[in-house]
């Protein structure tokens, strides 16, 4: 069998060898300057005085019997004369990689983005160039292509803990903080001797009002001092930030999404965190944070729990219609049905000053259904017209806004 090498132009070959020849002993240039003269004079040696090993002429001599004229710098015909071009806006792939860094610090994303794809144009399996670009995909709210990136440095990577940590940005941004902490905890497992581990779960930790976050703090101290007070000063999260912000309503958003698929556990915790930290959020968000907590409880029957929380609903605001209807929801799953009847009526009564969610008619409805009533009919009707009107809106709104 041929050695591969025999496939590769004997050009090539010779250019290699030159390469070896020329460079072995000269010191490494300090400056582009040096570096451009040096290729210059390779470049030069290697046309015009170097005889190659296979012919014992230089290539401008081949070039010379080949084509009967002097070769120039832009000879386009068949030869093994080599030119030199220096692009002044040439980077190195750490080069474009470094100043992607500086400009993700700058939230400029989609600059840093596209010097990551000149880096992997390069080097397409370069792990730090992959993870770098699933993070600023993760900034742009691209998660399922930041998702399929991690998958590859998963499978392939020797950095494969900080897919894990990746994946811990992407669902702290859905504000899915169940999700985040989960995943974070996985890449501390993986290097629990890695700064960003130990400092990302520690933060982490401190959100969800977990006293062990001390530990792992002193642990990030201990293993960098001045990288820790500096995370401290910039980079640490308080409760209160993002409790103000928007994350509230993504994290309802998901929450929703969550019970939809029916992910009862992670839809629970992640309004077990939200009601960690309520001292930061408004009354009526707070009020709708119980209302599904209690709404998971009864899914997964946790009635005695459920009961609980229903009645600390109660306390918090004895008009809001949703604590009579869950306390009806509870005694129906209970089959207590008169009970469930009577909190149904307190409900709507409340609700009907305003305008009643279709749920609280249709309970209704299948209350007096178990209790062979006819008049489950009306309310079963009153529960679609709602829906149907509540559809006709939403859709209104969307073509309002154009989507």
């Amino acid at each position: 069998m041929k050695n591969k090498k025999d496939f590769i132009n004997p050009a090539f070959n010779e250019f290699e060898l030159a390469w070896k020849e020329f460079f072995k002993n000269k010191p490494k240039p300090k400056t582009d300057e040096e570096d451009r003269k040096q290729q210059e004079e390779f470049i030069h040696w290697y046309n015009y005085e170097r005889k190659q090993k296979d012919t014992g002429k230089t290539p401008a001599e081949i070039y010379r019997e080949a084509y009967g004229k002097e070769p120039n710098k832009n000879s386009k015909e068949q030869s093994r004369m080599f030119d030199f071009a220096w692009d002044e806006n040439y980077k190195e792939p750490d080069e474009l990689l470094q100043e992607a860094d500086k400009l993700i610090h700058k939230s400029k994303y989609k600059e840093a983005l596209k010097n990551v794809n000149e880096v992997l144009e390069i080097i397409s399996d370069d792990e730090e160039a992959l993870l770098m670009k699933a993070e600023i995909l993760n900034n742009l709210e691209k998660f399922e292509e930041a998702e399929n990136i991690l998958k590859i440095v998963d499978k392939e990577g020797d950095l494969k803990a900080y897919a894990s940590f990746y994946r811990a940005e992407r669902y702290f941004f859905e504000a899915n903080f169940a999700k985040a902490l989960e995943h974070m905890g996985d890449a501390y497992r993986q290097e629990p001797g890695n700064f960003d581990f130990v400092i990302g779960l520690a933060n982490y930790f401190y959100l969800n009002r977990d006293e062990d976050y001390n530990k792992y703090l002193e642990k990030a101290k201990i293993i960098d001092k001045k990288r820790a007070e500096r995370f401290l000063k910039k980079f640490w999260i308080e409760p209160k930030e993002i409790m103000k912000g928007s994350f509230t309503v993504i994290a309802l958003e998901n929450i929703d999404k969550l019970m939809g698929e029916n992910k009862i556990e992670e839809a629970e915790k992640n309004l077990q965190f939200l009601l960690k930290n309520e001292k930061y959020l408004p009354k009526d968000i707070i009020k709708v944070f119980r209302g599904l907590q209690i709404e998971c409880l009864l899914i997964r029957k946790g009635f005695d729990e459920s009961l609980i929380k229903i009645e600390e609903l109660i306390n918090i605001d004895k008009n809001n219609p949703h604590s009579c209807f869950y306390k009806a929801q509870y005694f129906y799953d209970n089959s207590k049905l008169d009970e469930a009847l009577n909190e149904i009526n307190k409900c709507l009564e409340i609700a009907e000053r305003k305008l009643p969610h279709p749920d609280f008619y249709f309970l209704k409805s299948l209350i007096l259904k178990k209790q062979d009533n006819d008049e489950y009919i009306y309310y079963e009707n009153k529960a679609k017209e709602l829906m149907k009107g509540q559809k006709v809106l939403r859709e209104a709104f969307k073509e309002f806004l154009g989507k």
